[in-house]
Protein backbone atom coordinates (compact mmCIF):
# COMPACT_ATOMS: atom_id res chain seq x y z
CA UNK A 1 0.00 0.00 0.00
CA UNK A 2 1.24 3.62 -0.88
CA UNK A 3 1.92 5.70 1.97
CA UNK A 4 -0.39 8.33 1.31
CA UNK A 5 -3.24 5.64 1.46
CA UNK A 6 -2.07 5.17 4.85
CA UNK A 7 -4.04 7.39 8.06
CA UNK A 8 -0.35 8.31 8.81
CA UNK A 9 0.51 11.59 11.31
CA UNK A 10 2.97 14.00 9.29
CA UNK A 11 4.81 14.43 12.41
CA UNK A 12 5.72 10.83 14.41
CA UNK A 13 4.40 9.19 11.45
CA UNK A 14 2.07 6.97 13.50
CA UNK A 15 -1.41 5.27 12.91
CA UNK A 16 -4.03 8.43 13.04
CA UNK A 17 -6.87 7.95 15.46
CA UNK A 18 -10.00 9.17 15.33
CA UNK A 19 -10.30 12.86 16.17
CA UNK A 20 -8.17 14.66 14.02
CA UNK A 21 -5.40 14.29 16.68
CA UNK A 22 -2.46 12.07 17.08
CA UNK A 23 -2.45 10.01 19.74
CA UNK A 24 1.01 9.00 19.81
CA UNK A 25 2.37 12.79 19.80
CA UNK A 26 -0.43 15.02 19.96
CA UNK A 27 -0.44 16.83 16.83
CA UNK A 28 -3.07 17.36 14.79
CA UNK A 29 -3.84 15.80 11.45
CA UNK A 30 -4.23 18.90 9.60
CA UNK A 31 -1.50 21.83 9.70
CA UNK A 32 -0.70 24.64 7.74
CA UNK A 33 1.93 24.61 4.95
CA UNK A 34 4.09 27.01 3.31
CA UNK A 35 3.18 27.83 -0.37
CA UNK A 36 6.78 26.98 -1.52
CA UNK A 37 6.98 23.65 0.36
CA UNK A 38 6.76 20.14 -0.71
CA UNK A 39 3.50 18.14 0.30
CA UNK A 40 3.52 15.61 3.61
CA UNK A 41 4.06 12.36 2.62
CA UNK A 42 6.51 13.40 -0.32
CA UNK A 43 9.44 10.49 -1.51
CA UNK A 44 12.92 11.25 -1.73
CA UNK A 45 15.80 8.95 -2.62
CA UNK A 46 12.97 5.93 -4.18
CA UNK A 47 11.04 5.95 -1.25
CA UNK A 48 14.34 6.40 1.71
CA UNK A 49 12.93 9.07 3.15
CA UNK A 50 9.12 10.29 3.41
CA UNK A 51 8.43 13.99 4.63
CA UNK A 52 6.36 14.99 7.12
CA UNK A 53 5.08 18.45 8.68
CA UNK A 54 7.49 21.66 7.91
CA UNK A 55 9.38 22.40 11.16
CA UNK A 56 10.87 25.54 10.04
CA UNK A 57 11.48 28.09 7.30
CA UNK A 58 14.47 29.80 6.95
CA UNK A 59 15.60 32.71 4.29
CA UNK A 60 17.40 29.95 2.74
CA UNK A 61 15.89 26.43 3.39
CA UNK A 62 12.77 24.70 4.61
CA UNK A 63 13.13 21.72 7.56
CA UNK A 64 10.85 19.00 7.46
CA UNK A 65 10.17 15.78 10.01
CA UNK A 66 10.86 13.08 7.65
CA UNK A 67 10.56 9.09 8.59
CA UNK A 68 14.09 7.26 7.40
CA UNK A 69 12.41 3.78 6.42
CA UNK A 70 15.76 2.05 6.27
CA UNK A 71 15.96 2.39 10.13
CA UNK A 72 12.71 3.32 10.23
CA UNK A 73 13.38 6.47 12.70
CA UNK A 74 12.40 10.06 12.45
CA UNK A 75 15.00 12.65 11.14
CA UNK A 76 14.90 16.23 9.67
CA UNK A 77 15.48 16.89 6.25
CA UNK A 78 16.56 20.00 5.15
CA UNK A 79 16.12 21.38 1.94
CA UNK A 80 17.44 24.11 -0.10
CA UNK A 81 14.82 26.30 -1.14
CA UNK A 82 15.74 30.07 -0.91
CA UNK A 83 12.02 31.68 -1.66
CA UNK A 84 13.53 35.14 -2.51
CA UNK A 85 16.10 33.64 -5.09
CA UNK A 86 13.71 30.51 -6.25
CA UNK A 87 10.60 29.26 -7.40
CA UNK A 88 9.01 25.58 -7.76
CA UNK A 89 8.26 24.01 -10.77
CA UNK A 90 6.99 20.85 -9.53
CA UNK A 91 8.96 19.19 -7.12
CA UNK A 92 11.54 21.11 -8.74
CA UNK A 93 13.37 24.21 -7.40
CA UNK A 94 14.42 26.40 -9.97
CA UNK A 95 16.32 29.77 -9.92
CA UNK A 96 14.25 32.83 -10.46
CA UNK A 97 14.65 34.61 -13.67
CA UNK A 98 18.01 37.29 -13.16
CA UNK A 99 18.58 35.85 -9.65
CA UNK A 100 20.35 32.24 -10.64
CA UNK A 101 24.02 33.86 -10.06
CA UNK A 102 22.42 34.17 -6.38
CA UNK A 103 20.91 30.91 -6.82
CA UNK A 104 24.20 29.12 -7.09
CA UNK A 105 25.78 31.15 -4.46
CA UNK A 106 23.59 29.55 -2.33
CA UNK A 107 23.75 26.43 -3.33
CA UNK A 108 27.25 26.18 -2.45
CA UNK A 109 26.66 27.77 0.51
CA UNK A 110 24.56 25.13 1.54
CA UNK A 111 27.07 22.07 0.61
CA UNK A 112 29.44 24.52 2.65
CA UNK A 113 26.76 24.64 5.60
CA UNK A 114 26.94 19.90 5.16
CA UNK A 115 30.68 19.87 4.94
CA UNK A 116 30.90 22.21 8.07
CA UNK A 117 28.26 19.83 9.84
CA UNK A 118 29.84 16.58 8.91
CA UNK A 119 32.92 17.61 10.32
CA UNK A 120 31.57 18.25 13.35
CA UNK A 121 30.76 14.45 14.59
CA UNK A 122 30.63 13.70 17.64
CA UNK A 123 30.79 17.05 19.37
CA UNK A 124 28.48 17.20 22.42
CA UNK A 125 25.80 19.93 21.89
CA UNK A 126 26.08 19.71 18.21
CA UNK A 127 23.09 18.66 15.96
CA UNK A 128 24.58 15.37 13.66
CA UNK A 129 24.42 15.42 10.25
CA UNK A 130 23.70 12.34 9.04
CA UNK A 131 24.02 12.71 5.17
CA UNK A 132 23.48 14.51 1.88
CA UNK A 133 21.52 14.48 -1.57
CA UNK A 134 20.78 16.23 -4.62
CA UNK A 135 17.16 15.57 -5.68
CA UNK A 136 14.43 17.91 -7.17
CA UNK A 137 17.24 20.08 -8.98
CA UNK A 138 18.63 20.95 -5.26
CA UNK A 139 19.83 19.13 -2.34
CA UNK A 140 19.19 17.84 1.14
CA UNK A 141 20.89 17.78 4.59
CA UNK A 142 19.69 14.79 6.49
CA UNK A 143 20.15 15.45 10.34
CA UNK A 144 19.09 13.72 13.56
CA UNK A 145 15.44 14.73 15.12
CA UNK A 146 15.50 13.90 18.47
CA UNK A 147 12.03 15.30 20.79
CA UNK A 148 12.66 18.36 22.88
CA UNK A 149 11.67 21.91 22.73
CA UNK A 150 13.36 25.69 21.80
CA UNK A 151 15.21 27.36 25.16
CA UNK A 152 12.67 29.93 25.04
CA UNK A 153 10.02 27.96 24.86
CA UNK A 154 11.19 25.81 28.23
CA UNK A 155 12.65 29.07 30.40
CA UNK A 156 8.99 30.23 30.33
CA UNK A 157 8.05 27.00 32.05
CA UNK A 158 11.59 27.56 34.70
CA UNK A 159 10.69 28.57 38.04
CA UNK A 160 11.50 32.13 38.79
CA UNK A 161 14.50 31.36 41.32
CA UNK A 162 15.86 28.99 38.69
CA UNK A 163 16.29 31.12 36.05
CA UNK A 164 19.67 32.19 36.46
CA UNK A 165 21.24 28.66 36.89
CA UNK A 166 19.11 27.61 33.87
CA UNK A 167 20.62 30.54 31.98
CA UNK A 168 24.52 29.80 33.16
CA UNK A 169 23.31 25.66 32.24
CA UNK A 170 22.82 27.01 28.40
CA UNK A 171 26.20 29.63 28.56
CA UNK A 172 28.05 27.06 30.23
CA UNK A 173 27.38 23.83 27.19
CA UNK A 174 27.01 26.10 24.40
CA UNK A 175 30.38 27.69 25.51
CA UNK A 176 31.78 24.37 25.46
CA UNK A 177 30.55 23.46 22.49
CA UNK A 178 31.59 26.37 20.56
CA UNK A 179 35.39 25.65 22.00
CA UNK A 180 34.95 22.48 20.17
CA UNK A 181 34.06 24.27 17.04
CA UNK A 182 36.69 26.70 17.18
CA UNK A 183 39.39 24.07 17.84
CA UNK A 184 38.46 22.73 14.41
CA UNK A 185 38.59 25.64 12.78
CA UNK A 186 35.14 27.03 12.20
CA UNK A 187 33.24 29.87 13.49
CA UNK A 188 29.05 29.62 13.87
CA UNK A 189 28.38 32.99 13.40
CA UNK A 190 24.51 32.74 14.67
CA UNK A 191 24.55 31.97 18.35
CA UNK A 192 21.07 32.84 19.56
CA UNK A 193 18.42 31.62 21.58
CA UNK A 194 16.39 30.78 18.54
CA UNK A 195 19.35 28.39 17.59
CA UNK A 196 19.45 26.30 20.81
CA UNK A 197 17.59 23.42 21.10
CA UNK A 198 16.84 21.80 24.22
CA UNK A 199 16.02 18.02 24.04
CA UNK A 200 14.03 16.02 26.42
CA UNK A 201 16.95 13.76 27.59
CA UNK A 202 17.61 17.25 29.32
CA UNK A 203 20.63 17.97 27.35
CA UNK A 204 21.52 20.81 24.76
CA UNK A 205 21.87 21.31 20.80
CA UNK A 206 23.48 24.14 18.86
CA UNK A 207 22.04 23.77 15.84
CA UNK A 208 22.27 25.84 12.11
CA UNK A 209 25.53 26.40 11.21
CA UNK A 210 23.90 27.88 7.19
CA UNK A 211 26.45 31.21 8.51
CA UNK A 212 29.62 28.87 9.52
CA UNK A 213 32.88 30.07 8.04
CA UNK A 214 35.99 28.39 8.34
CA UNK A 215 38.45 30.47 10.32
CA UNK A 216 41.18 30.76 7.94
CA UNK A 217 38.72 31.29 4.78
CA UNK A 218 40.46 34.43 2.88
CA UNK A 219 37.01 35.62 1.49
CA UNK A 220 33.77 34.51 3.96
CA UNK A 221 30.41 34.44 2.47
CA UNK A 222 28.22 37.06 3.28
CA UNK A 223 25.61 35.58 5.97
CA UNK A 224 22.17 36.76 7.72
CA UNK A 225 22.93 38.92 10.43
CA UNK A 226 20.47 38.85 13.70
CA UNK A 227 20.21 42.10 15.14
CA UNK A 228 20.96 42.27 18.66
CA UNK A 229 23.19 39.20 18.43
CA UNK A 230 25.45 39.88 15.71
CA UNK A 231 28.96 42.08 16.75
CA UNK A 232 30.09 45.10 14.54
CA UNK A 233 32.10 43.12 12.85
CA UNK A 234 29.23 41.39 11.29
CA UNK A 235 28.63 44.30 9.39
CA UNK A 236 31.40 44.73 7.32
CA UNK A 237 33.57 42.64 5.11
CA UNK A 238 36.75 44.59 6.43
CA UNK A 239 36.68 43.36 10.17
CA UNK A 240 38.13 40.44 10.83
CA UNK A 241 36.16 37.37 12.31
CA UNK A 242 36.89 34.70 14.29
CA UNK A 243 35.54 33.41 17.97
CA UNK A 244 35.66 36.46 19.90
CA UNK A 245 32.55 36.82 16.96
CA UNK A 246 30.75 34.22 18.59
CA UNK A 247 31.85 35.03 21.99
CA UNK A 248 29.59 38.81 21.60
CA UNK A 249 26.79 36.09 20.21
CA UNK A 250 26.81 34.19 23.21
CA UNK A 251 26.59 36.93 25.91
CA UNK A 252 23.84 38.79 23.79
CA UNK A 253 22.17 35.31 23.99
CA UNK A 254 22.81 34.68 27.87
CA UNK A 255 21.78 38.72 28.02
CA UNK A 256 18.58 37.76 26.44
CA UNK A 257 17.69 34.40 28.39
CA UNK A 258 17.92 36.26 31.77
CA UNK A 259 16.50 39.76 31.07
CA UNK A 260 14.45 39.36 28.10
CA UNK A 261 16.11 41.76 26.62
CA UNK A 262 17.28 41.44 23.31
CA UNK A 263 20.32 44.29 22.95
CA UNK A 264 20.35 47.21 20.68
CA UNK A 265 22.24 46.05 17.02
CA UNK A 266 25.34 47.01 17.56
CA UNK A 267 25.87 49.25 14.35
CA UNK A 268 23.53 51.70 16.56
CA UNK A 269 25.59 50.93 19.72
CA UNK A 270 29.13 51.90 17.93
CA UNK A 271 27.31 55.69 17.50
CA UNK A 272 25.31 55.41 21.33
CA UNK A 273 26.33 52.35 23.46
CA UNK A 274 23.16 52.43 26.14
CA UNK A 275 23.71 49.12 27.22
CA UNK A 276 23.02 48.77 30.98
CA UNK A 277 25.22 46.12 33.16
CA UNK A 278 22.75 43.03 33.90
CA UNK A 279 23.34 44.06 37.54
CA UNK A 280 21.57 46.73 37.14
CA UNK A 281 18.60 44.69 35.57
CA UNK A 282 19.22 41.57 38.17
CA UNK A 283 20.39 42.38 41.66
CA UNK A 284 20.22 38.82 42.15
CA UNK A 285 23.27 38.95 39.11
CA UNK A 286 26.93 38.17 40.69
CA UNK A 287 28.69 41.19 40.23
CA UNK A 288 31.42 39.13 38.13
CA UNK A 289 28.34 37.63 35.79
CA UNK A 290 27.64 40.59 34.94
CA UNK A 291 30.90 42.63 34.55
CA UNK A 292 32.53 39.28 32.23
CA UNK A 293 29.10 39.48 29.90
CA UNK A 294 29.71 43.23 29.47
CA UNK A 295 32.93 42.71 28.52
CA UNK A 296 31.76 40.09 26.23
CA UNK A 297 29.39 42.53 24.46
CA UNK A 298 32.15 45.21 23.91
CA UNK A 299 31.78 46.75 20.24
CA UNK A 300 35.01 47.01 20.46
CA UNK A 301 37.46 43.57 19.68
CA UNK A 302 40.45 44.13 21.36
CA UNK A 303 38.28 45.11 24.69
CA UNK A 304 36.50 41.74 24.01
CA UNK A 305 37.14 38.13 25.53
CA UNK A 306 39.50 36.28 22.30
CA UNK A 307 37.90 33.57 23.05
CA UNK A 308 35.18 31.60 24.71
CA UNK A 309 37.52 29.79 26.94
CA UNK A 310 38.51 32.91 28.50
CA UNK A 311 34.61 34.45 28.58
CA UNK A 312 33.89 30.94 30.54
CA UNK A 313 36.52 31.60 33.15
CA UNK A 314 35.56 35.26 33.56
CA UNK A 315 31.60 34.17 33.91
CA UNK A 316 33.18 31.72 36.99
CA UNK A 317 35.37 34.24 38.78
CA UNK A 318 38.74 32.89 37.89
CA UNK A 319 41.45 34.23 36.14
CA UNK A 320 42.66 34.07 32.95
CA UNK A 321 45.42 31.00 32.31
CA UNK A 322 47.15 32.80 29.40
CA UNK A 323 47.06 36.14 27.86
CA UNK A 324 44.61 35.81 24.69
CA UNK A 325 45.98 35.72 21.43
CA UNK A 326 45.82 39.50 19.59
CA UNK A 327 43.00 40.12 17.21
CA UNK A 328 44.90 41.06 13.88
CA UNK A 329 44.96 44.36 12.27
CA UNK A 330 44.51 43.22 8.66
CA UNK A 331 41.11 44.14 6.78
CA UNK A 332 41.41 40.20 6.14
CA UNK A 333 42.78 37.19 7.64
CA UNK A 334 45.77 35.60 5.03
CA UNK A 335 44.77 32.60 2.92
CA UNK A 336 46.35 29.84 5.29
CA UNK A 337 49.62 28.42 3.99
CA UNK A 338 50.28 24.84 2.17
CA UNK A 339 49.72 22.37 4.12
CA UNK A 340 53.09 20.12 4.48
CA UNK A 341 54.21 17.65 7.24
CA UNK A 342 57.76 18.25 8.53
CA UNK A 343 60.41 16.07 7.04
CA UNK A 344 62.19 13.44 8.88
CA UNK A 345 65.71 14.27 10.53
CA UNK A 346 68.19 12.97 7.82
CA UNK A 347 69.73 11.08 10.94
CA UNK A 348 68.47 9.73 13.55
CA UNK A 349 68.95 12.15 16.78
CA UNK A 350 71.18 10.65 19.68
CA UNK A 351 69.12 11.69 22.37
CA UNK A 352 66.34 13.76 22.63
CA UNK A 353 68.22 17.30 23.64
CA UNK A 354 69.72 16.97 20.30
CA UNK A 355 68.42 19.53 17.96
CA UNK A 356 67.66 17.93 14.24
CA UNK A 357 68.54 21.22 11.76
CA UNK A 358 66.20 19.81 9.02
CA UNK A 359 63.72 21.66 9.78
CA UNK A 360 64.95 25.06 8.88
CA UNK A 361 63.29 24.75 5.64
CA UNK A 362 59.56 24.87 7.15
CA UNK A 363 60.39 28.23 9.40
CA UNK A 364 59.81 30.57 6.64
CA UNK A 365 56.31 28.95 6.27
CA UNK A 366 55.98 28.79 10.02
CA UNK A 367 56.70 32.93 10.27
CA UNK A 368 53.48 33.42 7.87
CA UNK A 369 51.18 31.09 9.29
CA UNK A 370 48.16 32.39 9.99
CA UNK A 371 47.30 34.09 12.93
CA UNK A 372 44.09 32.79 13.36
CA UNK A 373 45.91 29.64 14.09
CA UNK A 374 46.24 31.01 17.56
CA UNK A 375 42.34 31.47 18.41
CA UNK A 376 41.86 27.97 17.24
CA UNK A 377 43.48 26.42 20.64
CA UNK A 378 41.54 27.58 23.64
CA UNK A 379 42.16 27.34 26.60
CA UNK A 380 40.07 25.00 29.46
CA UNK A 381 39.92 24.47 32.98
CA UNK A 382 42.77 22.41 34.20
CA UNK A 383 42.61 19.04 35.15
CA UNK A 384 43.73 17.57 39.13
CA UNK A 385 47.51 17.17 37.42
CA UNK A 386 47.44 20.42 35.85
CA UNK A 387 46.10 22.48 39.26
CA UNK A 388 49.03 21.01 41.20
CA UNK A 389 51.69 23.19 39.12
CA UNK A 390 51.10 26.94 40.49
CA UNK A 391 51.72 29.51 37.41
CA UNK A 392 54.72 31.25 37.10
CA UNK A 393 54.36 34.94 35.84
CA UNK A 394 55.54 35.32 32.51
CA UNK A 395 58.16 37.93 32.87
CA UNK A 396 57.41 41.92 31.93
CA UNK A 397 59.97 41.49 28.42
CA UNK A 398 60.47 38.53 27.89
CA UNK A 399 63.93 37.00 25.74
CA UNK A 400 61.64 34.39 24.63
CA UNK A 401 58.31 33.16 23.42
CA UNK A 402 58.15 29.09 23.84
CA UNK A 403 55.31 27.31 21.88
CA UNK A 404 54.53 24.58 19.87
CA UNK A 405 54.24 24.50 16.38
CA UNK A 406 51.72 21.81 15.64
CA UNK A 407 51.55 20.20 11.62
CA UNK A 408 49.12 17.81 10.75
CA UNK A 409 46.86 17.07 7.63
CA UNK A 410 43.43 17.47 9.15
CA UNK A 411 44.29 20.75 10.99
CA UNK A 412 47.32 22.21 8.95
CA UNK A 413 49.97 24.05 10.48
CA UNK A 414 49.37 26.49 13.34
CA UNK A 415 51.35 27.94 16.71
CA UNK A 416 50.28 27.28 20.08
CA UNK A 417 51.70 29.78 22.78
CA UNK A 418 52.73 28.36 26.25
CA UNK A 419 53.50 29.96 29.25
CA UNK A 420 56.23 29.50 31.60
CA UNK A 421 55.56 27.10 34.38
CA UNK A 422 52.22 25.76 33.55
CA UNK A 423 51.32 22.30 32.46
CA UNK A 424 49.31 22.20 29.56
CA UNK A 425 46.95 18.81 27.83
CA UNK A 426 47.53 18.16 24.38
CA UNK A 427 45.13 15.96 22.42
CA UNK A 428 42.48 15.24 19.71
CA UNK A 429 39.39 16.33 21.88
CA UNK A 430 39.29 19.52 23.83
CA UNK A 431 36.80 20.69 26.72
CA UNK A 432 36.42 20.01 31.01
CA UNK A 433 38.17 16.97 31.49
CA UNK A 434 40.17 16.95 28.46
CA UNK A 435 43.07 18.39 26.73
CA UNK A 436 43.74 22.26 26.65
CA UNK A 437 44.68 22.01 22.86
CA UNK A 438 43.65 20.06 20.11
CA UNK A 439 46.41 19.21 17.38
CA UNK A 440 44.46 16.47 15.20
CA UNK A 441 41.17 14.64 14.72
CA UNK A 442 43.18 11.46 13.70
CA UNK A 443 41.92 8.82 16.12
CA UNK A 444 45.37 7.35 16.44
CA UNK A 445 45.96 10.68 18.77
CA UNK A 446 43.93 10.13 22.33
CA UNK A 447 41.85 12.61 23.69
CA UNK A 448 44.61 13.77 26.30
CA UNK A 449 48.03 12.41 24.33
CA UNK A 450 50.21 14.26 26.44
CA UNK A 451 51.59 17.26 28.88
CA UNK A 452 54.03 19.55 28.37
CA UNK A 453 55.13 22.13 29.84
CA UNK A 454 58.25 25.04 29.42
CA UNK A 455 60.76 25.13 32.48
CA UNK A 456 62.36 28.58 31.87
CA UNK A 457 65.53 27.89 34.34
CA UNK A 458 66.60 25.04 31.94
CA UNK A 459 65.50 26.53 28.68
CA UNK A 460 63.64 23.41 28.12
CA UNK A 461 60.57 21.53 27.35
CA UNK A 462 59.00 18.88 29.72
CA UNK A 463 56.96 16.43 27.36
CA UNK A 464 55.20 13.34 29.25
CA UNK A 465 53.18 11.14 27.13
CA UNK A 466 49.70 10.07 28.35
CA UNK A 467 48.52 8.26 25.02
CA UNK A 468 47.67 4.92 24.21
CA UNK A 469 49.28 4.54 20.53
CA UNK A 470 52.55 6.45 21.87
CA UNK A 471 54.57 9.50 21.31
CA UNK A 472 57.69 8.99 18.90
CA UNK A 473 60.50 10.49 17.70
CA UNK A 474 61.26 11.32 13.97
CA UNK A 475 63.13 8.28 13.77
CA UNK A 476 60.40 5.89 15.42
CA UNK A 477 61.61 5.35 19.07
CA UNK A 478 59.06 5.52 21.43
CA UNK A 479 58.67 7.55 24.61
CA UNK A 480 57.97 5.28 27.80
CA UNK A 481 54.50 6.54 29.06
CA UNK A 482 54.13 8.80 31.94
CA UNK A 483 57.88 9.49 31.78
CA UNK A 484 59.05 13.06 31.97
CA UNK A 485 61.29 13.71 28.88
CA UNK A 486 63.20 17.41 28.82
CA UNK A 487 63.31 18.39 25.28
CA UNK A 488 65.51 21.47 23.67
CA UNK A 489 64.02 24.29 21.72
CA UNK A 490 63.34 22.52 17.35
CA UNK A 491 63.44 19.26 18.72
CA UNK A 492 60.46 17.38 17.19
CA UNK A 493 58.00 14.66 18.32
CA UNK A 494 55.50 12.63 16.69
CA UNK A 495 52.05 11.91 18.22
CA UNK A 496 50.23 8.89 17.86
CA UNK A 497 51.94 8.50 13.78
CA UNK A 498 53.57 10.79 11.55
CA UNK A 499 49.83 11.82 10.61
CA UNK A 500 50.91 15.14 12.75
CA UNK A 501 54.41 16.37 14.22
CA UNK A 502 54.69 18.48 16.89
CA UNK A 503 58.20 21.07 17.08
CA UNK A 504 59.04 22.81 20.22
CA UNK A 505 60.51 26.18 19.71
CA UNK A 506 61.37 29.26 21.52
CA UNK A 507 61.16 31.64 18.49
Amino acid sequence: MNIRDKNLCADCFEEMSGGGVCANCGRPAETDKPACALDEFTELQNGRYILGRVLGVGGFGITYAALDTQSNSGVAIKEYMPSALAERNGPDVIGKAGRESEFADGFARFNKEWQVLSSLTNIKSIVCALGFFSENKTAYIVMERLPGADVKALLKETAPQEVLHFCEFVLKNIGAALIEVHNRGIIHLDVSPANIFFRSDGSLLLIDFGSAVYVNDASPDTVQLKHGYAPPEMYSAKIPKGPWTDVYALAATYYNLVTGIKITGAETRLIKDDLKPLKELNPDVPQYVSDSVQRALSPDLKARYRNVSEFLRGFSNQPPLVTGPEIPDEKRFPAPPPKRPYPAPAAPPDTLSRRPDTLRGTDRAVDVINKIGKLMNSVTPKTPFQTQVKPVPAPKSPAFSPALIASSKSFGTFRIALRPGIVYSVGRVTGPGFSDFAISNDPRISKIHFRVRFDDAQSKFIIADLSTNGTFLPDGRKLDKGKEYSLCPNDVICPGSRECTIKVVTE
